[in-house]
């Protein structure tokens, strides 16, 4: 597929996606402003740092409080505010990340910071255009988008004591490539709220993003952590803020921090299923790899198998399960190509036409077929095994608590590496039920289908219910998170 400039224009004629700005909704704003005023009672000075319209800071307003704003853009709303004009990530690289020796000592007066930062990505201008200066002020966390790095320059701006209410996209929970940023914050920071949004929180402003509400204190004491797990609905989320419908957990109840983990936040998950990821994980017992990129699929592939095109080829099962076909065929050449092409990647040659697992690489739904000998494989996951493991598992891979276990706890973007399948927890289960799991999954395989799995997918859940002796409410949860996987994660 072509990749065009994405432009969402909002009826002031601003671009969303280019700007980053959404407004947020007045019943999120009272919460969290209420929250952090809960935390801070006391506050005498609030800092929004990309205040859009100012629709976090009306209690603040109305109760006295200075209140300090920035913003790319002036809106014209700032009658009650001290309102900058100003890029604040300059002003921070500026202010506090530029400063002679000793700076460290340095921080903002504000009592409260509270933000709604942009959610960009590294395809937006703003990034590639200033990537020099942005890689050296924000190395420590990396330099991955925009609300990641507001983050870090807010925690590490704040004085002991500041309480940071954020309103960010959720995927600094769990992905990897926000690993640095979560020990940053959890060094820095007690966390005290973590809600997750619904997914159509920001619908009606065309934004297909899943959020989450943080709220931190920066060098303050670690106690409970009032947790929410995702709401199907906004309708269901003013519920529960309404009702103040929190978990009350330990920092370590919902922070995965084994020598295999990288303090992942896991909201919502049940504990005889967080006790899993004490086991050993996939990628400690098998091979688990990505294979070859093209560069250039249209170029490279074919739909069918041709006399010069004959190498399956699998790229990614999505939402199949069991058995699919090659997604293509590679050239009979292609090792060849790769010497001529700078852009045609081979990796891990020796492990390429072993049999195995395929795993999805893209997509909300996570499936796994077989991968059969004799075949290539793509950047997506694949587990490289004998026949004796490549069966069970396939079928353990198709669980719903593998699903469930990829999509709501490891991974909420829907780009799966090989680096997550990997981190899988290895269940310890019985070599009798080893044996049913893969006798079940080979039945699946052979029927040729894709799709349509239900009542294979269900006995194999029940095995490994009984054999991890899965609560009656977890194996419901996860029922309900399979049926309603696009709402969940």
């Amino acid at each position: 597929m072509g990749r065009h400039r994405k432009v969402v224009i909002a009826s002031d004629g601003i671009d969303r996606r280019e700007k980053g700005y959404y407004s947020t909704p007045e019943f999120v704003a009272h919460f969290l402003s209420s929250k952090c005023l809960e935390i801070a009672p006391n506050a005498r000075r609030v800092l929004d740092p990309c205040a859009g319209k100012e629709e976090l800071l009306p209690l603040f307003i109305k109760k006295g409080i200075s209140t300090d704003t920035f913003d790319i853009i002036d809106h014209g709303i700032h009658g009650a505010t001290r309102f900058e004009q100003a890029d604040f990530l300059k002003f921070y690289a500026s202010t506090f990340a530029e400063m002679p020796l000793f700076a460290s000592a340095r921080h903002s007066d504000h009592d409260i910071i509270i933000a709604n930062p942009p959610y960009n990505c590294h395809e937006v201008d703003y990034i590639r255009r200033n990537k020099l200066w942005l890689g050296s002020v924000f190395a420590e966390v990396g330099v991955h988008n925009m609300y990641s790095m507001f983050m870090y320059a807010l925690i590490r701006m704040a004085k002991p004591g500041c309480v940071i209410g954020l309103i960010v996209s959720d995927s600094f929970l769990s992905h990897t490539a926000h690993a640095p940023l979560r020990e940053y914050l959890i060094k820095n920071c007690s966390v005290e709220l973590i809600a997750l949004c619904p997914t159509d929180l920001f619908k009606s402003q065309k934004a297909d993003v899943r959020t989450c509400i943080v709220v931190l204190r920066k060098e303050g004491t670690q106690g409970a952590v009032e947790v929410l797990n995702r709401p199907k609905s906004e309708a269901d989320f003013r519920n529960a803020i309404a009702r103040q419908s929190f978990e009350r957990l330990s920092l370590s109840e919902i922070l995965l921090q084994s020598k295999d983990d990288a303090n992942e936040f896991i909201i919502g998950c049940p504990s005889d299923i967080r006790l899993l990821f004490s086991c050993d994980r996939i990628g400690t017992k098998f091979k688990c790899v990505t294979g070859i990129s093209t560069g250039n699929d249209k170029r490279f592939l074919s739909k069918v198998p041709t006399s010069d095109h004959s190498v399956p080829f699998y790229k990614n099962p999505a939402g199949r399960r069991f058995f699919c076909p090659p997604d293509a065929f590679l050239p009979n050449n292609f090792l060849e190509i790769e010497k001529k092409e700078r852009t045609f990647m081979v990796r891990n040659k020796s492990l390429l036409m072993q049999s195995g697992v395929s795993c999805s690489s893209m997509g909300v739904a996570f499936g796994a077929c077989r991968l059969p000998e004799n075949a290539t494989f793509g950047v997506n996951a694949n587990i490289i095994c004998d026949d004796n493991d490549a069966w069970w598992l396939l079928g353990y891979l198709n669980s719903y608590l593998v699903g469930y276990l990829v999509r709501g706890v490891m991974l909420r973007t829907n780009m799966i590496t090989s680096g997550y399948v990997s981190r899988i927890p290895l269940i310890s289960i019985s070599p009798s039920a080893k044996e049913e799991i893969g006798e079940i999954a080979k039945i699946a395989y052979k029927s040729k289908m894709s799709h349509g799995h239900e009542e294979a997918i269900e006995d194999i859940n029940s095995i490994i219910y009984d054999e991890e002796e899965i609560s009656l409410d977890s194996q419901l949860m996860l029922e309900v998170f399979s049926r309603e996987m696009l709402k969940r994660v």
